[in-house]
């Protein structure tokens, strides 16, 4: 009987509600049935006090309907509670507790005075409860319905169709024309009045919890894809605060230093990367070439820049390092190194070989002019013979 807090359901019942529409539903549900709980006990157990103590008007028939009367509210409780429970159809377990109230409102009012009853406000509850549960639309229908339940009892009573309760003088039901009729008048403005203020509060949330909701999607999606991108980072991404201790570092980081995430944060960034922190913020984005440890104490060859995390007013709060593995790229230097070596050395390998055969050439030559001499022995042609093919 009591509207439960927060804005209002979007659910229809021509469509499968969502998984998280369910959830909101099914928590106002249960705030209902503890605000219905805490209205039985106060509102039902002070008429029934009163009837109780005032023995001279009341005799048994009242005392026994509010007892009966609560003792159902109780009862309905406990039943709505293990069937919400159970069940995914939370949309049509709210109509049924919204028509519950309802009927239990009017009882009430049949028990205290009928069209003159003062509970006639809490036909104004459901209708606001049935605004903020299903929708707009379903406070109209329950004002509609209300109104019907409270002119069909009311009426009835005094039309003589319903007797008044035994033990009640009859001219607390039987009212003169005029009071019947401004008392019908009465709670149709108000219900009027409540069921319009309760569809406008009702549209207003629902408009507000849509804006909500998006925004909401929106900053999950920003959140997720900032997500992706540090995730499909190749390079490694490091954050410290201030005093240089990691709080976050992704997964391309982690796997270059061969731990886990939750092995690396909380230890210092001095003892993985070779940063200086105070000169990284003081110089602004520093990028050098270093030898990084792994957790395991194998080293390996890193490049890394140091800048500054700021919050959004420009503060800083702590330290953002990037770093890659550059152990191909070493690989790929010393490769470069050796090969530019080695093509000095064939030049000068070509140098030697060209400044030496000029000389032989020469010797070549001569050798072979002076065995062609018709002057020379076997032995010496021998000789001259064995000199060219050595210089050849």
């Amino acid at each position: 009987m009591v509207p439960p807090h927060g804005g209002p359901s979007d659910f229809r019942f021509d469509r499968p509600p969502s998984l998280e529409t369910t959830g909101i539903l099914r928590r106002r549900l249960q705030l209902l049935l503890g605000g219905r709980l805490v209205v039985a006990t106060l509102l039902l157990g002070a008429a029934l006090w009163v009837g109780v103590r005032g023995e001279a008007e009341f005799s048994r028939f009242t005392p026994s309907f509010l007892s009966l009367l609560i003792a159902s509210t109780y009862g309905a409780c406990i039943v709505f509670a293990l069937w919400l429970v159970r069940t995914r159809n939370v949309a049509t377990q709210a109509a049924i507790q919204i028509g519950f109230d309802v009927a239990v409102a009017t009882a009430l009012i049949y028990v205290t005075g009928g069209v003159g009853s003062a509970f006639s406000f809490l036909y104004g509850i459901s209708v606001l409860v049935a605004a903020l549960t299903i929708g707009p639309r379903a406070a109209l229908f329950v004002a509609g319905a209300s109104l019907l339940a409270y002119l069909t009892i009311g009426l009835s009573v005094v039309g003589g169709w319903i007797p008044h309760p035994p033990d009640q003088p009859p001219e607390r039901y039987l009212l003169p024309p005029q009071d019947t009729a401004f008392s019908i008048f009465r709670n149709l403005i108000g219900l009027i009045v409540v069921s319009l203020l309760a569809q406008n509060l009702s549209s207003r949330l629902l408009e507000t919890g849509g804006e909500l909701k998006r925004a909401a999607e929106s900053a999950f999606a920003l959140a997720r894809l900032n997500d992706d991108i540090v995730r499909s980072m190749t390079s490694g991404l490091m954050s410290t605060d201030l005093s240089g201790t990691i709080f976050f570092i992704n997964p391309a980081g982690a796997e270059m230093l061969r731990a886990q995430e939750g092995e690396i944060i909380g230890s210092l960034a001095s003892t993985f990367l070779p940063v200086d922190l105070s000169q990284g913020r003081s110089r602004g984005d520093l990028r050098q070439d270093g030898e990084a440890v792994r957790l395991d104490g194998s080293r390996f060859a890193v490049g890394y820049s140091v800048g500054s995390l700021c919050d959004i007013s420009g503060h800083e709060t702590g330290v953002l390092i990037m770093f890659q593995d550059l152990t191909e790229i070493q690989e790929l230097r010393d490769a470069a190194a050796r090969a530019d070596r080695l093509a000095t050395l064939g030049r000068l390998a070509a140098g030697l070989a060209h400044e030496i055969r000029n000389p032989l050439s020469s010797i070549s030559g001569s050798v072979e002019l002076v065995r062609e001499s018709p002057h020379l022995g076997d032995e010496d042609r021998q000789l001259l013979r064995l000199v060219l093919g050595e210089v050849e």
